[in-house]
């Protein structure tokens, strides 16, 4: 009867894994089709210019797990541009980058002034800026602090940030757009 008992439980838990697994993914499939109203959405990366490697990382993984389009100012930098022209053509394109964006990432790991000027920027014009750091250097900037609307320490819940706000965003857009009774 133990024996009979012990099979009948392995046989329990294994179906409720199976149970478990489609359960995953079904989320992900749900996930995946959220996701893909998210392509034509756009994140600006703020962040110091020396961190490029780290960027690039970040770049990448929001692309790949939502499927963003990513600007930075490192892929903003033109070529062949006179260096007393470089300055004024790079703001300009930042700001541009920036006004168009739905959502601002600031790398605030370590930040200077051209960050902190983006984030209060983005602040100042609507945008919400997630901020994502390890460092809590951050706390004692109560301006760079205050102008984020979320700051987090990971990569998972940059994600979850990401997401949560985009679809806040379309969920305005519909309601916007759908005709009130």
């Amino acid at each position: 009867m133990a024996l009979f008992d012990k099979v009948g439980e392995k046989v329990k838990r294994g179906s409720d894994k199976i149970k478990r697994n489609h359960k995953s993914e079904d989320k992900k499939i749900h996930q995946a089709s959220i996701y893909k109203s998210f392509s034509n959405s756009i994140i600006y990366l703020a962040g110091r210019v020396s961190l490029i490697r780290r960027h690039e990382r970040i770049a990448s993984l929001i692309t790949k797990d939502i499927g963003c389009k990513v600007y930075s100012p490192h892929e903003l930098v033109p070529n062949n541009i006179p260096k007393d022209q470089l300055a004024k053509i790079v703001f300009e394109r930042c700001v541009e980058a920036m006004k168009k964006a739905d959502v601002i990432v600031a790398d605030i790991a370590v930040y200077g002034k051209d960050t902190a000027s983006e984030i209060g920027f983005c602040y100042g014009i609507g945008k919400t800026v997630i901020g994502i750091t390890t460092n809590k250097q951050y706390e004692k900037d109560f301006m760079t602090k205050n102008f984020t609307t979320k700051i987090v320490d990971n990569d998972e819940d940059l994600i979850k940030a990401i997401v949560l706000t985009l679809e806040s965003l379309m969920n305005m857009k519909n309601k916007l757009a759908s005709p009130s009774v």
